[in-house]
Formats: structure tokens, C-alpha cells, sequence
């Protein structure tokens, strides 16, 4: 959407506010309510905005901060990043969109996929995949390459109480971590099965399967680069 569409939008969004309510946010803001769909588009728009220039600092800094060069990204992935990393107003996300681009300038292991994961997750899922990452960084390394159909597991009740969420919070957060495939129930090699190499998974929060596309997400968005 260009900004003569968004303009529009917000002018006609301010039509169909009754009256008495187009004054009163007019008389609150000190604009009068012909004006208040155009500056509302403009605040947005400047919101977005600062939000960008945040995230490039922050880019520039952990590439200044690497002794990498940055280089062109591809449009694939450096407009959907900016575009939704520009609505995100929590500040540990924003440092993983920052992240995001500052890997995509100087590798090409940032997948469009982990931009359309990232905006999706709320602080507490984002808390744990950073959890996830910090963790794997302290067992294995800061380049640890997962050997088997998981990149590591942790334990539910551990997430639980370490970022205490409520039961609902919980699995709500499993829920769409499991959805987005960055964690999964894991699996076990069951003896009664004829070919006891196929994994049979079971649908469980009590040990929480970190994948690949969940290891290398979390390291995308975390490490430096």
C-alpha cells in the first residue's frame, strides 16, 4: 500500500467516527477533524518509520561490532523484514529483527521463512526461542550443528516456572511454537514396532522438542554476525 492509499484509508476511517467522537479526538490531539485522518496516517507512518531506523542502528552496530561489511540483501527478504519488523513496538523483538538483518547482510543464511515466523510470535514464544539459543550456546557452543531429527530438548515445566506463565500462557505459547514448527513433541523408538527406527512422536508439552528450523531461527535472530 502507498502512502496517497493509506492517506485515503485513514480520511475515510475518520468519516464513519460519529461526530461528537471525530471532536473529541479532534480536541484531544489540537486537530480539527478534516485534518485528523491525514495525521493519523502520518503518525503512523513516522512511527513505522522510527521503528526502521532503530532496527538499522541496531543492524549496523552488530555488523560494525562483527568486522563484517554488509552487502546488498535480496528483496525477497530485506522488504517483508522491514516492513514487518517496522510494526513491532517490544524491544527484545526488535532486537531479533535487527539480528535478522544484520545476518542477511552478511551471509545468506537468513530464510524468508524465519521474517514470516518472527512476526507472528508473541514476547513470551520470542523469550523462549531466545531461551532455546542462549542455552544451546552455553552446552554446545557458539556453533553447534544439530546431529539427529532434533536439535535438543528442555524440559515444559522448566519454561514454565523460569518465565512464569500461566497455564493458559503456557499452552497457548506451546501451542503456536508447535504451529510454527520452531518446537515439536518428541519422539521415541518404540520396540513393539517392526522397524524400530521410525520415531513415534507423542503430542505432549512435558518435554519440549526443539527442530532444526527452530535451532537455526533462534540463531538468526540472536547471534551476532
Amino acid at each position: 500500500m502507498d502512502d496517497r492509499n493509506a492517506i485515503e484509508i485513514a480520511k475515510e476511517a475518520v468519516k464513519q467516527i460519529a461526530k461528537p467522537v471525530q471532536d473529541f479526538i479532534g480536541a484531544v490531539f489540537g486537530k480539527p477533524a478534516n485534518e485528523l485522518g491525514e495525521w493519523i496516517s502520518d503518525t503512523i507512518r513516522g512511527k513505522r518509520f522510527e521503528t526502521q531506523l532503530k532496527i538499522f542502528t541496531k543492524a549496523r552496530q552488530l555488523t560494525q561490532d562483527s568486522g563484517l561489511e554488509p552487502s546488498a540483501i535480496n528483496l525477497k527478504v530485506l522488504v517483508p523484514l522491514l516492513e514487518n519488523g517496522s510494526l513491532e513496538d517490544n524491544e527484545p523483538i526488535i532486537d531479533m529483527w535487527a539480528h535478522l538483518l544484520a545476518n542477511a547482510s552478511t551471509s545468506d543464511n537468513v530464510r524468508a521463512s524465519y521474517i514470516a515466523i518472527l512476526k507472528e510470535l508473541e514476547p513470551a514464544e520470542a523469550k523462549i526461542m531466545q531461551y532455546i539459543y542462549n542455552e544451546s550456546v552455553k552446552k554446545y557452543g557458539n556453533d553447534f550443528i544439530p546431529t539427529n531429527e532434533y536439535a535438543g530438548s528442555m524440559e515444559g515445566a522448566t519454561v514454565r516456572k523460569l518465565f512464569g506463565l500461566s497455564d493458559q500462557d503456557f499452552e497457548q505459547s506451546i501451542d503456536n511454537l508447535y504451529r510454527l514448527r520452531l518446537l515439536a513433541p518428541t519422539a521415541s523408538r518404540l520396540e513393539f514396532l517392526d522397524n524400530k527406527e521410525i520415531p513415534f512422536a507423542h503430542y505432549s508439552k512435558t518435554t519440549l522438542g526443539v527442530t532444526y528450523l527452530g535451532y537455526y531461527f533462534a540463531r538468526a535472530c540472536n547471534k551476532s554476525p
